[in-house]
């Protein structure tokens, strides 16, 4: 038996040394279905990237229990479970991609909903600063006092359209 468990864990090894820590990311206890669709984006987000960060500690805890079982279990049982783990970490790696992927493209569209906001408060408040501009004008005149200044109706237009162009 002892050369079995020897054998198995340099086949460990070697599959560690193959996968990089990015790819070991997937062996997190999952968060249970019903609360994950509770969780706000970036609390989403932050819980994947905890996930990656200590997925290597959760791996090698998963495998040292499975070498343990090596010790008094059944070599052929070993591999199977072992190739059970890599299935399963396979599963949770494209689980949290896909995840963390989601949340980046929630995020992202929630920063152009919120660009495109911005931009159309910019373009109200500068329409509203062209038309008090031209309300004010047009009051002057009412009252008399833009007689000093002549300006005809073409001028005027020019005027209220500069003033739009600056806008």
């Amino acid at each position: 038996m002892a050369p079995d468990c020897a054998s198995m864990s340099a086949v460990v090894e070697l599959s560690l040394k193959r996968q990089s820590k990015g790819e070991l990311a997937q062996t997190c206890d999952r968060i249970p279905p019903s609360s994950e669709s509770l969780l706000s984006p970036n609390r989403a987000l932050r819980a994947a990237l905890l996930k990656r960060r200590f997925a290597d500690t959760i791996l090698r805890a998963q495998e040292k229990m499975i070498l343990h079982k090596c010790e008094r279990g059944d070599p052929k049982k070993l591999r199977r479970e072992l190739k059970d783990l890599k299935r399963k970490q396979g599963e949770e790696r494209r689980r949290i991609n896909a995840q963390a992927k989601a949340v980046e493209r929630v995020l992202k569209q929630r920063e152009r909903e919120r660009k495109a906001a911005r931009l159309k408060i910019q373009k109200m408040e500068k329409t509203v600063e062209i038309d008090d501009c031209y309300e004010i004008w047009e009051d002057l005149k009412m009252l008399g006092y833009a007689q000093c200044v002549d300006l005809s109706a073409k001028e005027l237009a020019d005027l209220k359209q500069s003033m739009t162009m600056k806008g």
